[in-house]
């Protein structure tokens, strides 16, 4: 874990659009970084069901997922979903706080996505590389 002087740091916002199996989805990321190393990761993802079906089934998926619990468990995460059954929407918000947040905390946050040491380092240019390769555009 590590930290930096709040003014190197700069703020990288991405979006990507999904559609898929009567649902849409759009992701909206903020890397905090300095240009090497990133610090936070901020993220928010709008499900937008087209019927009330899709709409349990996405239901379904984010409380299986257990996430909001997971990050009671780790200093540097924090998630809160919001549900508007009439508006057949799921809004999901991640906050990663690298300077605080353990390997562990990580992985978990991720669902598995990413396995890192205890002594992690999240390279920005590394980040913004992946997440391009995923379909994410920068947005100013």
């Amino acid at each position: 874990m590590y930290s930096s002087n709040d003014k190197d740091k700069q703020t990288t916002n991405l979006e990507v659009t999904q559609e898929s199996g009567g649902m849409k989805i759009t992701i909206n990321m903020e890397l905090i970084h300095d240009g090497k190393r990133v610090y936070n990761q901020n993220q928010t993802s709008k499900m937008v069901a087209s019927d009330a079906a899709t709409y349990e089934y996405m239901d379904t998926y984010v409380d299986n997922s257990d996430l909001a619990k997971e990050a009671e468990k780790y200093d540097g995460a924090e998630y809160k979903l919001v549900k508007d059954e009439k508006e057949l929407t799921i809004t999901e918000v991640i906050n990663l706080d690298f300077t605080k947040l353990s390997a562990e905390g990580y992985k978990v946050m991720t669902m598995g996505q990413v396995d890192l040491g205890d002594n992690y380092y999240i390279d920005y240019e590394k980040t913004l590389e992946n997440l391009e390769g995923q379909g994410f555009k920068v947005v100013e």
